[in-house]
Order: structure tokens, then C-alpha cells, then sequence
């Protein structure tokens, strides 16, 4: 259960180190996988909708090229997936999905097509890149986001000041630190939505297993914080808080948030190479406007080098 806090009395929160706690109750014989304690802004988000579906050849954006050379920028793609269908897929869960037909909806997009790229929820753009010959161009892709995310607001209200990662029996639980530095009105805090995801830095097509059709930092299941029943997810995301009379305040400025335990799935029929690095991606959004006070934080999960 979701830790009780007193009503908010201001209508408007003034914080100078006000700390939200997502973390893993301690048990005997856990292990540290990953372990950051260094301050990190909120980054800007570049979401993709792929296609496994509709067009294999439209879906290796290079994701994890354009956070590589842009660690400021947080990416994530969804698999345009419909359960109905007897093609394969990147991942048999939809939650990554909804979410992205939320977002969709709610940034009122007339023109329909995919593949079509968000940047920050405050702009989009269509299609692929091509060069002079009419070929598709990543690298003019990559250039591309880059050029657009440097424009784009970033809000920084909140600032993630630690993360942290144990095992126990096979299952995982997360770790990490919030940290107000801000204001945010009663109501701001109030609509604060949370989507968790479980993310693989590249999967292949199932069943044809072909080494060109990928997707990157894919969005493959959803980790809910405990009370929340993922099944229950409706893809505007979980409220941060358990209810509207549980927000922080100024003099209870603390809300404690455990992650229910998960594991981390192995890929049948791919090989020991071909399975994907996975890491844990929160996204924050306001739930009437999925645009607004839009976070994004990603954290790998591996073992800690000294273990």
C-alpha cells in the first residue's frame, strides 16, 4: 500500500528539497545490481511508434545511436501491435502501445501515418529521412532529432538524485530518488501519472529473426508500483499518488513508493547474443494532458562490476 500523507493546505507548492521515493524494501539476501547516486535533470523524451506489422523495412530507427551521442535525450519506441493479427511481433504485450495511442490522442494529431516521431509531446514529424537519391537516410535522422530537441522545453521541476537496483530469487526491485526543486500547483501534482517500463535496447522480429528488422530501446512490459495492477493499465499511466488527499507538503515532503518484484524475460529462439540489454524507463506526465510536465529517466539494469 501507497504510504498516507495529509492534504495539501497551499494551493501552490514552494519546494526547496522535496524527495519522492520509488525504492525495494529491503530483504535478506539481496543482491545490488546497479547503483547511481550522481543528481540527473529530467531528460528530454523522443518516442517512435515501429511497425512489426505493417513495415518491417520502416523499423530499425537508430535509438539507441541518437542516446548514445545525446545522453541529455532519453528514447523509447512502441510496437504497433494488434493482438488479432497472425503476423508476428517485437513483444506480445500492448502496454507500450496504449500508451502511445494516448499520447497520440491527446497532442490532436490530424494527419494520420506511421511511422511518425515525438519529440518532447510538443512536436512530430512524419515518415523517414531521404538523401538526394531518394534513399532512407538514418543518419539524417539522427541529425534531425537532435537539431528539434535543442528546441524544445524541457521542464525541470523535478530532478532524480539517486537509482538503485537489488535481486532476490531471480526477482528485481528498483530504487530510485525524486527530488522537488520547483513548484507545482495542487493540481499539477494531483494529475501526476506515472508509466514504468521494462525496456530492451534492441529485439528482433519474432519468428523470422532477421538480423535488419529490429526495433531499439522498445518499450516491452510494464512494472507497476505496488497496489497498481499493470492488467489495469489504461495507457495515460498510474497515478503517482494513491489517492487525491495524498499529496507531499512542505512539512511532510516525503512519499514512499515500492515496485511490485519482476523479472526479466529471456527471448526463446534467439540466441545468447541476440538477447537484448534491458533497463528500467520511467516517464512522468500530467494525466489530463500528456504533454504537460512530461519527465523521463532511464537506468540500465546490470550488475555492478565489483560484484
Amino acid at each position: 500500500m501507497k504510504s498516507a500523507h495529509k492534504k495539501m493546505v497551499n494551493s501552490v507548492l514552494y519546494v526547496g528539497c522535496l524527495c519522492v521515493v520509488l525504492f525495494a524494501v529491503p530483504f535478506a539476501g539481496c543482491t545490488p545490481l546497479n547503483n547511481q547516486s550522481n543528481s540527473q535533470k529530467n531528460h528530454g523524451l523522443v518516442e517512435i511508434c515501429v511497425s512489426s506489422q505493417i513495415a518491417p523495412h520502416k523499423t530499425p530507427f537508430l535509438l539507441n545511436k541518437l542516446s548514445q551521442e545525446s545522453p541529455a535525450i532519453d528514447t523509447i519506441s512502441y510496437d504497433c501491435i494488434s493482438l488479432s493479427s497472425s503476423l508476428p511481433f517485437f513483444t506480445p504485450y500492448v502496454y507500450g502501445y496504449n500508451h502511445y495511442e494516448k499520447v497520440y490522442a491527446s497532442m490532436n494529431i490530424q494527419r494520420e501515418g506511421i511511422p511518425r516521431t515525438l519529440y518532447q509531446r510538443q512536436t512530430n514529424i512524419l515518415g523517414i529521412p531521404k538523401d538526394a537519391d531518394g534513399n532512407v537516410d538514418w543518419e539524417l535522422w539522427v541529425k534531425e532529432a537532435k537539431e528539434i530537441m535543442a528546441e524544445v522545453d524541457v521542464p525541470q521541476n523535478i530532478r532524480m538524485d539517486s537509482f538503485s537496483l537489488s535481486i532476490d530469487k531471480g526477482f528485481i526491485q528498483g530504487k530510485c530518488t525524486l527530488h522537488w526543486t520547483g513548484e507545482m500547483s495542487q493540481d499539477d501534482i494531483q494529475n501526476l501519472r506515472y508509466s514504468l517500463f521494462l525496456k530492451a535496447d534492441r529485439i528482433y522480429l519474432y519468428e523470422f529473426n532477421d538480423e535488419h528488422c529490429f526495433a531499439d530501446n522498445l518499450a516491452y512490459d510494464l512494472v507497476p508500483l505496488k497496489g497498481d495492477i499493470k492488467e489495469e493499465y489504461d495507457g495515460i499511466g498510474f497515478s503517482l499518488f494513491s489517492s487525491s488527499d495524498e499529496y507531499p507538503t512542505k512539512e511532510n515532503p516525503y512519499i514512499t513508493l515500492s515496485t511490485e518484484p519482476f523479472s526479466i524475460p529471456i527471448i526463446e529462439g534467439f540466441t545468447e547474443e541476440q538477447q537484448p540489454n534491458w533497463s528500467l524507463h520511467l516517464i512522468l506526465n500530467d494525466g489530463t494532458n500528456l504533454s504537460k510536465n512530461l519527465y523521463s529517466w532511464s537506468f540500465p539494469i546490470k550488475e555492478e562490476e565489483n560484484q
